[in-house]
């Protein structure tokens, strides 16, 4: 790689990142599985060069790298930086094979310059490591092999048309002899393509089955083309047309849950395996209680794309925010005991040094974080100069918070003496039966049971953190968190007033529930909204292609929970609202 630049930087200094200099960082997937496995990452900026976390890859090739599988030189000289590299890939160099290969360039011009788009790329989109796809593609030919020209159309359905644009849609295009040999290219913006390929036959496909920001469109099924190129000859492949295919269809009457016996069970695992198949979710564990017990439970699916391990009872999924709703038991139970006040200035008990400049951090209370009025932010890391701000008075506006809950956790600390995983133990798990299978930090059993999170072909290293966190971190499955959910409906652990309490709505959210007209409010720590059912409660989750839910229908005592393992989970657990609660009246 040899790149041409004004001034060549290079910051030395302890701390800096890679980021912080002209660097080029190199992306190779011997693999280069279709549904994405993870490619080798090395970055070299200057003389200073790494393998970047060869562990998150799940392709052993990746995974076992030594020292002898990669080297780098490197040569400037005046304006011009040569990075020269020998990558070892093993067998995967033969005739007839595809790799991923792509290049990330960083222009960084003095200390503490930020990059802003100074970012240049060989294959197209950004998050290259892990996704299928988004790598350029090098396909592997023979010397002597005859090549000819294909092209060819792509554009959309009628039904579908004017909903997606069609400039810079991709096609796959796949060996018919050897799957192994595919690569990826993009239309111009009226949708035509065409390269070179060696002589034979091919399959044109569609990369990737779901678009729209919302994954709102499935194209359909075994829409493909197969197409013979001939040497030293043009072969028009003609229009690869994309349609689309509907989602399940929701056929339940509202109420479904509540009437929830044996007999529905068919019916419901057949939505299930339908809607997990539709958006590309890999596995799932989901729960129903009703009438003070579990009354189904099951699971669906594979904990990862790379490998096709099953999710079993023992499978735990990354909860991402309902770990908000356990830390907030734990706090109105302290609060009901006189350990902390909720209506006291936190800043009496413990400053949030980062925010003592705004003199409205004197006004923060642990209500106002339990229901997400602090105007603190989700994460500082988030702004753009990283620190912590308040958005408004506290207790006047909604602004959902993890960073308060953090605070939040390091008060409780400074007050009890406890660590977080000390408070949530003794505060929540144990009063609300949720011992087992539930896992705040690594305790060094966690990664054999995990369901890695999925997203756009890529899949995620999910992993318990060191420490425990109060706004997220808990891995668990539905059968575990059912425990909980009867706690609730039980009302074990809090008195009448102290679930009065928790469970009156503070403020109002500034979305409705997805796909109903059902405003959200948030009490202390939990969700709300008040559907024709009577109210409900619960929290969701969402972290690194791990989506979540549960709610519960107080006047019913009933519930549902979803952990999922896909990015699509999203639309299981919105749809899942739909067939146990909602019915086909609103779609």
């Amino acid at each position: 790689m040899e790149i041409t630049d004004e001034t060549h930087f290079v910051d030395d200094s302890d701390g800096a990142q890679w980021y912080d200099s002209d660097a080029h960082v190199l992306y190779v997937d011997p693999n280069h599985d279709p549904i994405g496995s993870g490619a080798w990452v090395f970055r070299a900026r200057g003389e200073n060069s790494e393998i970047f976390r060869p562990q998150n890859s799940f392709a052993p090739r990746v995974q076992l790298s030594s020292p002898d599988d990669w080297e780098v030189a490197f040569n400037a000289d005046g304006n011009v930086s040569v990075y020269e590299w020998r990558i070892d890939v093993g067998d995967a160099i033969e005739p007839g094979r595809s790799l991923g290969l792509d290049h990330l360039i960083t222009d960084v011009d003095q200390k503490g310059d930020p990059l802003l788009e100074r970012l240049a790329a060989w294959g197209q989109f950004t998050g290259k490591s892990g996704r299928a796809g988004r790598l350029g593609d090098v396909l592997l030919v023979a010397r002597e092999a005859r090549m000819g020209t294909l092209t060819g159309n792509i554009d959309w359905a009628e039904e579908v048309q004017g909903l997606i644009d069609v400039a810079g849609e991709r096609v796959r295009i796949t060996s018919a002899e050897s799957p192994d040999s595919w690569l990826q290219f993009s239309s111009d913006e009226s949708g035509h393509f065409e390269l070179a390929l060696p002589e034979g036959e091919y399959i044109l496909s569609t990369p990737f089955p779901l678009r729209g920001d919302g994954l709102d469109i499935r194209i359909q099924d075994g829409t493909e083309t197969r197409v013979t190129v001939k040497a030293d000859a043009i072969t028009d492949s003609g229009t690869l047309v994309l349609g689309s295919t509907p989602p399940p269809v929701i056929d339940t009457e509202p109420g479904f849950l509540f009437a929830f016996d044996q007999s529905s069970v068919d019916r419901l695992e057949r939505f299930i395996h339908d809607t997990m198949a539709h958006y590309l979710i890999p596995g799932a564990s989901i729960g129903l209680v009703k009438d003070g017990e579990l009354v189904y439970h099951n699971t669906f699916g594979i904990r990862r794309n790379a490998g096709q391990a099953p999710v079993d009872d023992d499978t735990l999924f990354d909860s991402g925010s309902v770990t908000k709703a356990v830390f907030a038991f734990a706090v109105n139970r302290l609060a009901e005991r006189g350990v902390i006040d909720l209506d006291r200035p936190l800043h009496e008990y413990l400053p949030f040094d980062a925010i003592t400049y705004d003199e409205r951090h004197q006004l923060i209370t642990a209500r106002h974080i339990l229901s997400h009025q602090s105007g603190l932010p989700n994460w500082a890391s988030q702004n753009q100069d990283g620190r912590p701000d308040i958005a408004f008075i506290p207790g006047t506006e909604f602004r959902y918070s993890g960073e308060g809950f953090e605070y939040l956790a390091r008060v409780l600390t400074h007050i009890t003496g406890q660590s977080t995983g000390e408070l949530l133990m003794a505060e929540a798990q144990v009063p609300m039966g949720l011992t087992e299978n539930t896992v705040f930090r690594d305790d060094g059993t966690l990664t054999p049971r995990l369901a890695h999170g999925h997203a756009d072909y890529r899949t995620y290293e999910s992993k318990a953190q060191p420490d425990v966190h109060a706004a997220y971190g808990m891995h668990t499955e539905a059968r575990a968190f059912s425990n909980f959910m009867l706690g609730l409906i039980n009302k074990r652990g809090l008195s009448a007033e102290g679930y009065q309490e928790m469970l009156r709505p503070k403020i109002k959210t500034d979305a409705n529930i997805p796909g109903l007209e059902w405003a959200r409010y948030y009490g202390l720590g939990f969700q709300m909204t008040e559907p024709p059912f009577g109210m409900a409660y619960g929290h969701g989750g969402l972290n690194w292609g791990s989506v979540c839910l549960f709610e519960i229908y107080k006047d019913h005592n009933a519930g549902f929970v979803v952990f999922t393992n896909g990015s699509g989970g999203s639309k299981l657990t919105q749809r899942l609202r739909h067939f146990l609660i909602a019915g086909n009246d609103v779609q």
